[in-house]
Formats: C-alpha cells, sequence, structure tokens
C-alpha cells in the first residue's frame, strides 16, 4: 500500500511539475496574498497561450516557435515594483498587491492600451486582489 501511494504522489508531483515548469516564487515579508502561487500560474499561462485574434475577430494562425514558460514570480507592493522590473513605467498603487510573473518563450501580448508586445523574454502584472492582468511588457526584444 505505501508503494501505490508513493507512485501516486510522484505522478501527481511529475504531471503539475511539466505543466508548470520548475520557477522561483519570491513572496515579499509581511506581505499575505490572496492568490496562491498556482493560481498565478495558471492566470498567467492562461493569458501567454490564449488564442491571438486580429481585429476583424479572425485568429491568427502563426506558429509558435518556443512555447512560454514561466521564469519566476514575485509578489511585491506596487510601491516596490521597479524592484523587480528596473525603469518599468506601469505599475499599480503603491499599496496594492500585485504578483510580477517573468516568462520566456515566443511571447505575443496584448498590453491593456492594446499595443502587441512580441517577446523572447517578458512580464506580466497581476493584481492580486482582482486576478486581473494589468500590465506586460517586454524585458529582451526579439529580432
Amino acid at each position: 500500500m505505501p508503494r501505490i501511494l508513493a507512485s501516486l504522489v510522484l505522478l501527481c508531483f511529475a504531471s503539475v511539475a511539466s505543466a508548470a515548469g520548475p520557477y522561483e516564487v519570491s513572496i515579499d515579508h509581511g506581505l499575505a496574498p490572496r492568490m496562491t502561487s498556482d493560481d498565478v500560474a495558471g492566470r498567467a499561462m492562461e493569458r501567454l497561450l490564449e488564442v491571438r485574434m486580429i481585429p476583424s475577430g479572425q485568429k491568427v494562425d502563426e506558429p509558435v516557435a518556443v512555447p512560454p514558460s514561466i521564469r519566476a514570480m514575485n509578489c511585491v507592493r506596487g510601491a516596490d515594483i521597479e524592484r523587480v522590473i528596473p525603469s518599468t513605467r506601469m505599475g499599480p498603487r503603491p499599496e496594492e498587491i500585485v504578483w510580477v510573473v517573468e516568462a520566456d518563450g515566443d511571447l505575443r501580448m496584448t498590453n491593456p492600451m492594446g499595443v502587441e508586445i512580441r517577446a523572447s523574454r517578458g512580464f506580466l502584472i497581476i493584481d492580486d486582489a482582482s486576478g486581473l492582468i494589468v500590465g506586460v511588457g517586454s524585458l529582451v526584444a526579439s529580432p
């Protein structure tokens, strides 16, 4: 019986690891986020993998060279966001708790103002209270 239980635990762990991949999670001291890191990873991957649409509503059928993967997730107050993403001009109110998710891959995201961003490394800012993505950006532009 213990062998079966151990095998099931390893199988479940392997399934989660292959779906989300290994990544670092950091929560600033004193913060008590509402969302778990699994919630944040799920929301981020949902956004990174969503079907791209052009204004007419048709699907964009472009192959993805490198599937997106999460590199790191940092939970910080809005006032501390520049410590995680230097020189960012976007940010929530200083007292809000947000998650900054760094991702790698063939990233194609649309920021809240409707501008398409293509990059090999980028970030998403997820509001902890609502789970909404309030910002996206490129960390390294693709050629």
